[in-house]
């Protein structure tokens, strides 16, 4: 004779595991930090959650000490946007790499930017910096990444007044939509 609650324990069984999966699935968050701190160009992923991703290229930077402080950049956002060789760059270089991601919502969420200064960024230069940025009063969070190790954001351009050393902030808390200039270090 045939034992009929064996498949009604098994489509019990599997139910109930569904349910459990599901569960931890809705329940877990999603990640909000962006990569590692010290991950490469080619390893880092914007997260999932961003309405917008854009990338703020040095075109052209001067020397200023052990900074170097970019002068001019170029805003390309989304993926359809191609790219092209900046020749405004010392001697035309070939790539860049990210040393810096901020957005303007607190935990890596809404619109974003990626810093890039040219190959190797914070392991070539002791420091990159941006007098002024065009992102001016809209970050909520930032981190360092690549071969920079940590930033320091301020609410006043040329590095001036109130500041924050950030090496992943899910926000910038006071200076919450204040930053106006920023350095990177290696």
């Amino acid at each position: 004779m045939k034992n009929r609650a064996t498949p009604r324990l098994m489509t019990t069984l599997f139910g109930v595991a569904a349910c459990l999966l599901l569960s931890v699935g809705m329940a877990s968050p999603a990640p909000a930090v962006t990569g590692t701190p010290k991950a490469t160009a080619a390893t880092v992923s914007a997260p999932a959650r961003v309405g917008q991703v854009c990338t703020v290229r040095a075109t052209a930077f001067v020397h200023k000490g052990h900074t170097n402080v970019v002068t001019a950049t170029q805003t390309t956002c989304g993926s359809a946007v191609a790219r092209t060789q900046d020749r405004a760059l010392p001697n035309t270089a070939l790539a860049n790499v990210h040393v810096g991601y901020g957005c303007d919502g607190d935990s890596f969420t809404s619109t974003c930017w990626w810093f890039d200064v040219p190959s190797p960024g914070c392991a070539g230069s002791s420091s990159w910096g941006w007098d002024t940025i065009s992102q001016n009063n809209v970050l909520s969070s930032w981190e360092a990444v690549g071969t920079c190790s940590h930033g320091r954001l301020y609410d006043l351009p040329v590095y001036g007044g109130t500041a924050i050393t950030c090496y992943t902030c899910y926000s910038l808390g006071s200076m919450n939509n204040r930053t106006t200039s920023l350095k990177v270090f290696r």
